[in-house]
């Protein structure tokens, strides 16, 4: 490729990601900060004086909220939200099982192993279930 294409090339993507982020940018903004600024804050700030496990339960708060905020306001199942909230449920669920925190890692870890079972098995009869999911997500918004 010449130099004169590869400017061009170049300046055409940096086009795009420009219209990207401006047209995206405010929406992807608030989603890291409620998936990711705001429960490590909560961790953070909780989990020197209530522990370290109160502190995990806390820190998912945000991410379970702004889960039910986005199936209120689109009145839309998301299934990679559902995905989320069940891993969710499942770790606290485990939680009321007892033990310490690492023993609270250990079966979010069971919990996580058995989502990727789900995801591997869901592949060897033939319809995986990350492209389905996928799918689902590219038609909600190609329908927008």
């Amino acid at each position: 490729m010449s130099g004169a294409r590869r400017a061009s090339a170049t300046g055409s993507q940096l086009t795009r990601a420009v219209a990207y982020a401006r047209a995206n940018g405010v929406r992807t903004s608030r989603e890291l900060a409620v998936n990711f600024v705001l429960p490590f804050l909560i961790f953070n700030s909780i989990s020197p004086s209530l522990g370290a496990a109160p502190a995990l339960m806390a820190a998912s708060t945000p991410p379970i909220l702004w889960s039910i905020a986005a199936f209120v306001q689109e009145r839309r199942v998301d299934a990679i939200s559902i995905l989320v909230l069940s891993g969710i449920a499942l770790s606290l669920l485990a939680f009321a099982g007892g033990g310490g925190v690492k023993f609270l890692q250990l079966r979010e870890n069971l919990v996580t192993g058995l989502v990727g079972m789900i995801f591997l098995g869901s592949a060897a009869i033939g319809r995986p279930l990350i492209y389905q999911l996928s799918r689902s997500g590219v038609r909600r918004r190609a329908a927008d």
